[in-house]
């Protein structure tokens, strides 16, 4: 059992943040795919991470520690961190049994979307993740090219060549589906042109995934109504993990409801990922702001939600529905 204990004053410290797991998440794929070996340093080997590696690894993808480091400075009990080497290649992979995902909804649909391009049968089951949404995905899938059976999770895949193309997929439960569909998507014969039905959720993520395959010399065009990828290959390359911009909102929102100053060594100044700019929401709703879309960026939803209920106002925040579809209805 964690303890937490009432912070008596405010602090002044300077933490060391861990790196970001849907980065990292999204290098491991492309370095999987990649032929030769890749390295990424500053990986946090936390839990969603260490699914991901375990997952590779049953499907023949040989994902090495180069070092292992302490705990995350700062962070208490928290994972570890270090750097790994991924000897990559797409025709290295075989079909494997793929459980035990420990409810990571961004390794199911991941690792869901790569098995259609392995050679051999893989069946990608997680008890927790049969109640979340799989559905959208499963069917653009079938439509590209795959040998899908079942359309929620247990599902069973027969891979190999993708086809590719044109397909349609609604976006308003999760954009895990539109950014699995673009990892894969340079090894489909014909590339793909994605049109979103609907309005992205979390769209910023998406933007995290546009930005990594293009680190690993892969282009995105985007489109007035959607994606398009050309057949391409990712290179393998050496790739550093910027620190978690989500985990920093804890500690931005202790220094708004404890006047503390609590600073970070390692917080990206140039960074892509959608937090960023927590201080900036921090700051309108200081000064009077009542109402926030976080459609793009739901991560913020319980920091901004706790910042809020200390003010005497109402607060409305908006367009967070599909924060129902996560590993637990976090509203």
């Amino acid at each position: 059992m964690l303890e937490i204990k009432t912070l008596k004053a405010p602090v002044d410290l300077e933490i060391k943040l861990p790196a970001s797991k849907s980065i990292t998440n999204r290098a491991l794929i492309c370095a999987a795919l990649a032929e030769g070996e890749s390295v990424l340093r500053n990986v946090n080997l936390c839990t969603d991470v260490q699914v991901m590696i375990d997952a590779l690894t049953s499907i023949n993808i040989v994902v090495a520690p180069l070092l292992v480091l302490s705990k995350v400075e700062g962070v208490g009990a928290g994972p570890t961190t270090g750097a790994v080497k991924i000897s990559g290649g797409f025709s290295k992979m075989h079909g494997s049994k793929i459980t035990n995902l420990k409810n990571s909804g961004t390794a199911t649909r991941f690792l869901t979307a790569l098995a259609c391009l392995i050679s051999g049968e893989t069946y990608v089951d997680d008890e927790k993740m049969r109640k979340r949404p799989m559905r959208p995905l499963v069917q653009a899938l079938r439509e590209l090219g795959a040998e899908i059976e079942g359309s929620e999770l247990p599902l069973k895949i027969r891979g190999g060549s993708m086809r590719g193309g044109k397909v349609r997929l609604p976006a308003s439960q999760s954009s895990q589906f539109i950014s699995a569909l673009l990892l894969v998507a340079p090894y489909f014969e014909e590339g793909l042109e994605l049109e979103l039905t609907e309005k992205s959720v979390s769209s910023d993520y998406i933007e995290i995934t546009i930005q990594v395959m293009k680190d690993f010399g892969v282009e995105v065009t985007k489109l007035p109504y959607g994606f398009k990828v050309l057949s391409q290959k990712y290179e393998a390359r050496e790739y550093e993990i910027e620190a978690d911009a989500s985990a920093a909102t804890y500690f931005e929102a202790i220094n708004f409801l404890t006047c503390s100053k609590i600073t970070f060594s390692n917080f990206p100044q140039s960074s892509f990922q959608p937090d960023r700019n927590f201080e900036s929401f921090l700051a309108e709703l200081k000064n009077g702001a009542k109402e926030f879309d976080l459609s793009a960026t739901p991560d913020l939803v319980p920091s901004l939600a706790v910042c809020a209920a200390t003010l005497n106002c109402e607060t409305k925040l908006q367009n967070i529905g599909h924060l129902r579809h996560k590993e637990s209805d976090r509203i």
